[in-house]
């Protein structure tokens, strides 16, 4: 399962044994959040005050994109899908 670390800016996973691990976001203060999971593995999620939106996958890392509405604080998993589209997730 995975989740966001708002203000320690990390995305995170969880399995089954308990065991964390975190992914630190690139973009300081980025305000992590909106996570969710794409049919290919890979995890998408909102940076809320650095409007922007990123992708992680295990094998290309951490990719994030700039929102094209100045300062519009994207918030959600579906800003995610509607923004970025299949191209990235």
């Amino acid at each position: 399962m995975w989740f966001t670390q708002h203000k320690a800016n990390f995305i995170s996973s969880i399995n089954k044994e308990g065991t964390i691990t975190s992914h630190p976001v690139p973009t300081l203060q980025a305000g992590v959040m909106g996570i969710t999971t794409a049919s290919n593995g890979s995890i998408g999620f909102t940076e809320n005050q650095a409007n922007k939106i990123a992708v992680f996958t295990p094998d290309q890392g951490l990719r994030e994109y700039n929102v094209p509405t100045p300062e519009s604080a994207p918030f959600g998993h579906d800003v995610v899908k509607s923004l970025c589209g299949r191209d990235c997730i």
